[in-house]
């Protein structure tokens, strides 16, 4: 029983950690399909996504892992905000 309650918490953390990372995601796309935005707010507004999900980082809302494929939307969100509004 105490197995199952460990892993059915570690489940629980993960899809936790999942819907905090997908929603900065959703973040994101939302800032990159905003036509109403230049360049540097755009860019202002993914850095404040990047450091809000930071901050779970730090206080171990989420992990290293969830962190990393953030991180690759990250960069391509902000190459693709570059490349369309410089």
């Amino acid at each position: 029983k105490v197995e199952r309650d460990m892993a059915s918490k570690a489940q629980q953390q993960q899809q936790t950690e999942q819907h905090i990372t997908a929603e900065y995601m959703q973040d994101l796309m939302l800032i990159h399909q905003a036509d109403d935005l230049t360049y540097g707010e755009s860019l202002h507004k993914i850095e404040q996504v990047l450091q809000r999900i930071l901050d779970d980082l730090a206080c171990d809302r989420i992990s290293q892992k969830s962190f990393g494929v953030f991180i690759e939307v990250y960069n391509t969100i902000k190459e693709g905000l570059k490349r369309r509004l410089t």
